[in-house]
Formats: structure tokens, sequence, C-alpha cells
């Protein structure tokens, strides 16, 4: 696939250097996975980040849609911030084209 690591690299060069691991990572870096869980005690954190190319126009619109997907595809139930009194896909004072 163009644009992506081949899984060797990952493995091998990536991988080989995340640094100090974490009891709290349940879901780490992984070959397919797009999101990381993270164990808050009672409560799972899952978080995604990807780079967007070749996107000029609504670059944040289309970047907060892709993490959302992420997030969504992992099985992770969706909520909105803690300082934010709308959902995470949508939102009064945004649009979409």
């Amino acid at each position: 696939m163009v644009g992506k690591v081949p899984p060797a690299d990952l493995r091998d060069v990536v991988f080989e250097r995340l640094g100090a691991e974490s009891d709290a990572v349940v879901q780490g870096p992984a070959y397919g996975e797009d999101a990381a869980a993270l164990s808050l005690g009672d409560q799972l954190l899952v978080v995604s980040t990807d780079p967007i190319s070749l996107a000029a126009a609504h670059v944040g619109t289309l970047g907060v849609h892709v993490a959302c997907n992420d997030v969504a595809a992992s099985g992770a139930t969706l909520s909105g911030s803690p300082w934010s009194s709308s959902s995470p896909t949508t939102s009064r004072n945004c649009s979409t084209p």
C-alpha cells in the first residue's frame, strides 16, 4: 500500500525503540491497530491520531472524523470532552461542507 510502513520495518525499527513500558497501556502500538487504549483506573481512554495528507480544504474537520472513526472502529464508545457540551462529531459552532 502506498504510504504504509511495511510490517517488518515497524517491528524492527519502530517497535524496538518505543521506550519505557507502562502497565497503563492496555493496547499499544501494533500493526493494523489505529487506536491505543490506556487504563485510567476505573476507566479506559481510547485515543487515535492519523496524519492527514493531500487534504487542503476542511483539514481540521477531516482530522476529527478520521480520529473518531478509528476510535469507534476499535469498539470504544465515543464521548465528548469534559469541557464541551457538544458531541464529538457534531457541534452547533461547526459545520461540514
